[in-house]
């Protein structure tokens, strides 16, 4: 009696084993995977939107905090970086040679951001939700495709401009951009965002762009085109004009100017380092 209840126990188990094996190879982990109608929620092209942004995320952890972003950005000529600093040096005069240790976060970084703006852009239209939320959706995106665009441009010049998502191997050997038809982009992109964001920035959230974060770098981006290399030298009065716009209207877009120089780079754990500039 008690070796067939053994034998029985035996094959019971040996089925539980064999039911428990073959569910586990039929059903597939579908976690991380992207489905072809995940776009036609809003609640879909909100989590393509966190993914663009996350492409940033690599760029401020080693890139934007760095030293060499900073000088990049310091705006004129009298300020610049110590000789003989080689990686900092070609960031300083826009010159980033692909030997440039300090280049693939940020290069890679940008594009994964662009590759993310272009997969919102491409599907907004057929996505279902509240209107004036996908609008601002979409209005990041153009924003965010804008931006990395502008930093790439600054710091390497003729760049391949990527419009799609969709990855063909013949892109590997695509011929780059000129620098006009970057910043032509860049441009329009940044006119679709301030057409599509509101003056407050969504969900009160500091860190995403509202229209006046979009005319602040339409100004930056018209002055950067009036100097080197493009020399248009009639895009200084267009920066000063959007400059004047984000001003004139500072409290409507939630700017304003500190009064010190401390406030802008106190270096304090306990604040949120967030001013009003």
């Amino acid at each position: 009696m008690k070796k067939n209840i053994a034998y029985y126990t035996m094959i019971l188990v040996t089925a539980a084993c064999l039911h428990t094996g073959c569910s586990d190879f039929l059903e597939e982990d579908t976690r991380g995977k992207v489905f072809d109608n995940v776009l036609t929620s809003q609640n879909g092209l909100e989590a393509a939107l966190i993914g663009a942004y996350r492409g940033w995320a690599n760029c401020w952890t080693y890139g934007f905090t760095n030293g060499w972003a900073t000088e990049m950005t310091l705006g004129g000529d009298d300020l610049t970086c110590p000789p003989g600093t080689g990686n900092t040096q070609e960031y300083d005069r826009y010159d980033v040679k692909n030997t440039n240790s300090s280049s693939p976060t940020v290069f890679w970084g940008c594009y994964k951001a662009i590759q993310g703006a272009n997969n919102i852009l491409e599907n907004y239209e057929k996505c279902q939700g509240d209107a004036d939320v996908i609008k601002c959706i979409v209005g990041e995106a153009y924003f965010i495709r804008a931006f990395s665009y502008y930093w790439l441009v600054r710091c390497h010049g003729e760049i391949p401009l990527m419009l799609t998502t969709a990855f063909d191997v013949a892109d590997l050997d695509r011929t780059p951009a000129s620098v006009k038809e970057i910043y032509t982009l860049i441009e329009d992109d940044l006119n679709n965002a301030i057409s599509r964001l509101n003056d407050k920035r969504r969900n009160d959230e500091i860190g995403r762009p509202n229209k006046g974060s979009a005319i602040a770098l339409l100004a930056e981006v018209y002055l950067s085109e009036a100097g080197w290399p493009l020399k248009e030298t009639d895009k200084y009065a267009m920066a000063a004009a959007k400059a004047k716009e984000v001003i004139d209207n500072r409290a409507t877009y939630g700017f304003d100017s500190e009064n010190s120089y401390d406030i802008l780079y106190e270096n304090d754990d306990t604040k949120s380092g967030i001013n009003k500039e």
